[in-house]
């Protein structure tokens, strides 16, 4: 600023020297000069201010009114769309720049709030809002395409849209299951289709010969700004903690427009007849009382499929209905499940099923605990210890749901877990560290079932005096090449404790083919090792003290072919945008099925899965 002041003061001197030597001709000019020099002066002043104060969020009191659509910027909220064997892409036909009803959409990722059930499932920690999405200017519309990953009951709150406007005011749009969305996926449990807000669309599904039934589906909700002529710094999205996970794709903002082109929408499916009813009741084992907001949640296998369903809460006085497809429906299993106590699971399996039944549910009181020691006895920091549900199954048998129950080991090595019914003892405990291999540990109901591995009595669980003793791991290199011996990088090496996925190791070979493992438990160690157009080679390795390298070859793999038909021997109808084989099982390449039931090759398979 002082450069600037210097620089019009030399100026001006310059000029009334002018002024005095120089014909009038020259006046005009001159006097130009000096209104530059002095516009100059002042604007780099003004620069030079902006720069030595700068505002990382500068308000937006004085924002300009815009007059077109703005994009929001989603993208340090969200995660990668969802992809099945890491590669393809479910989303792949909507992603990047889209339009609808002449509005523009960036697509390019997922922000997942948390859900008490999809986030137990996936065991991940979603956030419970998104805050601070810049907007900075006056709007009329909000236009949002979003979805819900996992059933809830209609009119469940998910989520609320909060605007923060410039003045300080706030104001909150709720965001309901069945209302503006459903979940991602359509099944053919579900009762009906369409939801409640007359200004929400289905904009797209996935394709494919079943559409849509089976398919992927996103929704496009309009939202009206209730003060228009307020300027809106930032929008906030706030989970509301109910089973589904709310999930934002993309949010666009604009003025109201008449003369937009309209994206006609997607037709809703016909609802279903569910004529099928059952009543149940959920009472506290102990006091016989009714259990109010107890969740039911029911599987139905059906003669063209099956799937999840709705969940069903029970009301104050514990009574719930269950509605199902009455000619279509072959079993139905229906799991209640309530926090603080234990949960219990029916199954029907022959038809008529009775009108009504009973679940009595035991509360979950119970705390069991213990201390975990390395192989010398001294307390080891820092394991997690998670609770493992062993439960045989059966109809009416009661069980924990251990999704969110676990602890760490403190300085000393203890630990606790609450929330467990007295007395039971279908369970077991994993503990995981960095520094040690995984181990199972199990009560007595697990080992009386022929469970092997390291047994703790239950008591002394429940007393907190169960000693968890872990052993010291063990190394395993090798090698993966081709059968012409050129090294395989990329290969997946999984280590289970059999050949059922259940271990804890999985890496990728390095680029010279070769693979380090360490952390292995002594005695027999199950490997996995598969590539992309390999077949996958299954080993048992008996683990020492000292292991030597293992030399393992893959041979080409070969290509599946088959035909899934109904007992009358007609195609059945297939879901579009999954794999018929479980994702999780990453050592076979997925498959989808033709419009004859025939399932297609991997390369259509996965040109298929990416609508």
């Amino acid at each position: 600023m002082a450069k600037a002041n210097i620089m019009k003061n030399t100026i001006l001197q310059v000029l009334a020297f002018a002024l005095l030597a120089f014909p009038k001709r020259l006046l005009r000019a001159l006097a130009m000069l000096l209104v530059v020099a002095i516009a100059a002066g002042c604007l780099t002043g003004s620069q030079a201010q902006k720069k030595s104060n700068p505002s990382v969020n500068p308000p937006s009191t004085n924002a300009p009114i815009a007059t077109g659509p703005l994009t929001l910027n989603l993208a340090r909220y969200q995660k990668p769309l969802t992809t099945i064997n890491g590669e393809t892409d479910m989303f792949t036909s909507i992603t990047g720049r889209q339009s609808f009803d002449g509005l523009p959409f960036q697509i390019d990722g997922q922000a997942i709030l948390f859900g008490r059930a999809y986030s137990s499932r996936t065991r991940t920690n979603y956030p419970e809002s998104v805050d601070g999405i810049r907007i900075g200017r006056k709007f009329d519309e909000l236009h949002l395409i979003h979805y819900c990953a996992w059933l809830d009951m209609d009119g469940a709150p998910l989520a609320r849209i909060r605007l923060n406007y410039a003045d300080g005011s706030k104001y909150e749009f709720p965001i309901l299951y069945g209302g503006e969305v459903r979940d991602w996926f359509q099944q053919g449990t579900e009762e009906k289709e369409q939801v409640a807000d007359p200004n929400t669309k289905i904009c797209w599904r996935s394709t494919g010969t079943n559409s849509p039934l089976g398919c992927l589906r996103l929704f496009k909700t309009l939202l009206q700004n209730p003060n228009p002529q307020k300027i809106v710094d930032s929008m906030d999205v706030i989970s509301s903690r109910s089973l589904g996970s709310y999930v934002l794709v993309a949010a666009t903002v604009a003025p109201h427009d008449p003369t937009r082109v309209i994206t006609p929408p997607l037709a809703w499916m016909e609802p279903q007849t569910f004529a099928g009813s059952l009543v149940i009741h959920v009472q506290d084992k102990e006091t016989g009382k009714p259990i109010e907001g107890a969740a039911a949640i029911t599987i139905f296998q059906l003669e063209d499929g099956g799937g999840w369903a709705a969940p069903v809460y029970s009301s104050a006085g514990g009574e719930g209905v269950v509605r199902y497809p009455l000619k279509k429906t072959q079993s139905i299993l229906i799991t209640v499940d309530k926090d603080g106590y234990g949960s219990k699971m029916m199954q029907w399996q022959t038809f008529p099923i009775s009108k009504d039944y009973t679940f009595q549910l035991s509360p979950a009181t119970g705390k069991i605990g213990g201390e975990v020691l390395d192989e010398n006895g001294q307390p080891v920091v820092g394991a997690e210890v998670r609770l493992q549900n062993y439960s045989s199954g059966k109809s009416g048998q009661e069980f924990i749901s251990s999704d969110n129950l676990s602890a760490r080991s403190d300085a000393s090595g203890h630990w606790s877990i609450e929330g467990i019914p007295n007395g039971y003892q279908d369970f077991g405990v994993t503990v995981k560290h960095p520094d040690f291999p995984q181990a199972q540990f199990y009560a007595e109901g697990p080992v009386q079932r022929g469970y092997q591995g390291n047994h703790v009595i239950t008591a002394d669980f429940f007393s907190g005096k169960a000693a968890l003793k872990l052993s010291k791991g063990n190394k395993l290199s090798g090698i993966v090449h081709d059968q012409t011996g050129k090294p395989l990088a990329g290969a997946n090496v999984f280590v289970g404790f059999d050949r059922y996925m259940s271990g804890p190791i999985k890496l990728d070979t390095d680029m010279d083919g070769t693979f380090k493992l360490k952390n292995l438990a002594l005695g027999d160690n199950y490997l996995t090792i598969s590539a992309p157009g390999f077949a996958p080679v299954f080993r048992t390795v008996t683990i020492a003290a000292t292991n030597k390298p293992l030399d393992v070859e893959l041979k080409p793999g070969k290509v599946i072919h088959g035909r899934v038909i109904n007992t009358a021997g007609e195609p059945v109808r297939c879901r579009d945008g999954y794999p018929d084989v479980a994702p999780d099982m990453w050592w076979f390449s997925p498959a989808v099925c033709r419009a004859d039931g025939r399932q297609a090759p991997a390369t259509e398979a996965l040109s298929r899965m990416s609508p």
